[in-house]
């Protein structure tokens, strides 16, 4: 498999992360139509690549943003800025 969709994979699964705070298997295998098990892989090499950015919570069975993460989610209000253009959030 070429490293070139790899890497696209693993970019979408940061973004993910850092946009909605969570991920999961399922998520890729709709968005690339992979199998479970090649998403089980994808996540392992996603720990690989970025180590302690996200930990499995048994309880919602999906990726969460590791504690030391958290920060790296973007706000309602940083998103209202950017798509007005606007420092006040166009208000």
């Amino acid at each position: 498999m070429s490293k070139y969709f790899i890497n696209l994979r693993l970019e979408w699964m940061h973004e993910s992360l850092r946009v909605y705070g969570y991920i999961n298997r399922s998520h890729l295998m709709t968005k690339y139509g992979q199998s479970n098990g090649n998403s089980a892989f994808d996540f392992k090499a996603f720990h690989e690549r970025y180590p302690g950015f996200c930990e499995y919570n048994p309880k919602t069975k999906r990726y969460e943003l590791g504690d030391h993460t958290r920060n790296c989610r973007h706000d309602g209000a940083a998103k209202t800025r950017l798509s007005s253009g606007r420092k006040d959030g166009g208000k």
